[in-house]
């Protein structure tokens, strides 16, 4: 097949949607498929250690913070005519948009395709005004999908509450359990215990209650040290509050670039995420899994989706950082249980070795062919319409939209 996937969040942007695109794009070429990756531009410079003839890249980027997080869209003029063009162009079999609820490009690209076309949907929030309101401009876009994927449970349910027409399918995000299974522990790591934490500092990545809990820790546990990989708009704050630690007992390492971190997999002795929540899947929990790491991680919806029943993690509540403290005592404390946690996370994440999940991909791609042009019905602006109108007319409208 030849497969277009679009998305606004695409390398040298950080984070586990250009993780996702990037895995899924080498893994459906290895099975034979064309595949050209269409996303916006992030700057000439930033962008050219990630160009090739398989990226295609149109407007630039805006950022922005939402849902607790940095996010991106693509600004720029005759945006919906190149994207036309490049459709014409490359005659795509499959288009593949990546949060297709999203301005602009995975909205314009559904109005414009002349394809089939499959969504998926990432992210998890308990709830979504401007897509409430916005829901009458979205649905048009929505109605075009032939085929609708989510990466967990949470993810559904987020969507749905907006959405519910259709079928959605899971298909779970995935990782590279060779090239995290392949680190080498880092020499001027070696000398006590680390504790790793990956990812953006930013307020739902809780890094916070992981810095209370390290201070608690360091009580009983004095020469552990904190291994801090990433960036963001909370690290000066971070790194102030901390003083004399800084350098010392925590290691801002700033952003490590994909071929190296495993190496930071290898020297830490225990994983922990204290994210707050709106974590749609732990793509970093199955990372330190196939890096053979221990786990200590928050007890929110989207990470029990990988973990909960593989004994690779001790679950905490969201911000007990006593709870953290303990948890991450425990483990480094007790080799045999960081062990056993080690090989069960090891063991479940090859289930997740994107071989696996291309195929599956695959498999909802073919799905969406047979069916194809048949769409779902959407009604637009039915949910916040029917709050100011109770009538027998848009009871009947929600059931055949359904």
């Amino acid at each position: 097949m030849n497969i277009g996937i679009v998305s606004e969040s695409y390398y040298p942007a950080v984070g586990g949607i250009s993780e996702h695109i990037h895995n899924l794009a080498a893994a459906l070429r290895l099975r034979g498929h064309s595949v050209k990756i269409i996303t916006t531009s992030y700057g000439e410079y930033a962008d050219a250690p990630y160009n090739s003839p398989d990226v295609l890249r149109i407007g630039k980027v805006f950022n922005f913070h939402k849902n607790g997080s940095q996010s991106h869209v693509a600004t720029g003029k005759h945006l919906s005519r190149q994207l036309r063009e490049i459709f014409a162009k490359e005659q795509f079999d499959v288009l593949h948009i990546h949060a297709p609820e999203q301005p602009m490009l995975s909205q314009l690209s559904l109005l414009n395709s002349t394809t089939v076309n499959v969504g998926t949907f990432h992210a998890q929030y308990d709830r979504s005004l401007p897509l409430g309101f916005l829901r009458p401009l979205v649905a048009p876009g929505m109605a075009r999908l032939h085929a609708r994927i989510v990466v967990s449970d949470a993810a559904q349910q987020s969507i749905a509450k907006y959405f519910p027409e259709g079928a959605y399918t899971t298909v779970p995000n995935g990782v590279d359990v060779a090239h995290f299974a392949s680190g080498k522990p880092l020499a001027e790591y070696a000398d006590r215990p680390n504790i790793l934490f990956v990812g953006n500092f930013v307020i739902r990545k809780g890094f916070v209650h992981l810095l209370e809990a390290f201070l608690h820790l360091r009580k009983t546990l004095p020469k552990v040290r904190l291994l801090a990989v990433g960036d963001g708009n909370l690290r000066p704050t971070y790194e102030r509050e901390l003083g004399d630690l800084v350098g010392k007992d925590v290691i801002f390492t700033g952003r490590v670039p994909n071929e190296a971190l495993p190496n930071y997999y290898a020297s830490a002795q225990v994983y922990c995420s204290p994210a707050t929540g709106r974590e749609s899947f732990g793509i970093v929990l199955l990372e330190a899994m196939a890096a053979g790491r221990p786990v200590v991680a928050s007890d929110i919806p989207g990470y029990r989706a990988v973990v909960g029943a593989t004994q690779a993690a001790r679950m905490v509540p969201v911000g007990d950082t006593l709870g953290f403290a303990a948890a991450l005592a425990e483990v480094l404390t007790q080799p045999e249980k960081a062990q056993a946690m080690a090989v069960a996370g090891q063991r479940a994440a090859k289930q997740y070795a994107w071989e696996h999940i291309a195929a599956q991909v695959e498999q909802v791609y073919q799905q969406a062919r047979a069916v194809y042009p048949a769409t779902v019905p959407v009604v637009p602006g039915y949910r916040w319409l029917s709050a100011l109108i109770r009538s027998r007319k848009w009871k009947v409208a929600r059931e055949v939209a359904q």
